[in-house]
C-alpha cells in the first residue's frame, strides 16, 4: 500500500511539473557527433504575447565528450523577418570532471535555463536554429533540444 501512495504522489508531482511547459522538441544528433554545420531547428506558434516565457537547453551527452563545457549560437528568426544571434555557454561537468547531468549508463541529461522571463514581441511563428560553437566537429553529444516554460506569475 505504501509504494502504491509513493507512487500515486510522484506521478501527480511530475504531472503537474509540465503543465507549464509551451512548447519542447528534442532533436537526434546523427551518430553523436554535431558538426559545426549541423543546426537543431524549431518552429514555435506563438499567439499570447503578453505572457512571459522562461527558454531552457536540453542536452544529452556522452562521456566521449571531451570538454566540460559547450558554446553554441541560437538563431532566432522573428515574424516579420528581423534576426537575432546569441552565444551562450552551458556547463556540463565539474572542473573535477563529474558531468553535471542526471542519469544511468554513458548518457547524461542536463536541463540548462538559456533566457529568463522573455516576451515575445509578437503573435506569430518563430524559428530557432541551435549551431554549436566548439571550433569544430564535436563527438559525444546525443541529442539537442529546445524547451519553453509559462513563465509561473507569483
Amino acid at each position: 500500500m505504501y509504494k502504491l501512495i509513493v507512487l500515486i504522489l510522484l506521478s501527480t508531482f511530475l504531472i503537474s511539473c509540465e503543465k507549464n511547459v509551451f512548447f519542447q522538441e528534442t532533436q537526434k544528433i546523427d551518430g553523436e557527433k554535431w558538426l559545426t554545420t549541423h543546426s537543431c531547428d524549431f518552429s514555435v506558434g506563438v499567439s499570447d504575447f503578453q505572457r512571459n516565457y522562461d527558454f531552457f537547453l536540453n542536452i544529452r551527452n556522452t562521456a566521449d565528450y571531451k570538454f566540460s563545457n559547450l558554446y553554441f549560437f541560437l538563431h532566432t528568426y522573428y515574424p516579420g523577418g528581423t534576426t537575432s544571434i546569441d552565444t551562450l555557454e552551458c556547463t556540463l561537468a565539474r572542473p573535477d570532471g563529474k558531468w553535471i547531468g542526471t542519469g544511468f549508463g554513458r548518457i547524461k541529461y542536463l536541463r540548462v535555463p538559456i533566457k529568463q522571463n522573455v516576451r515575445f514581441p509578437r503573435a506569430g511563428t518563430y524559428h530557432f536554429k541551435i549551431y554549436q560553437a566548439m571550433r569544430g566537429d564535436v563527438a559525444g553529444i546525443v541529442d539537442v533540444g529546445l524547451r519553453i516554460e509559462n513563465k509561473q506569475s507569483n
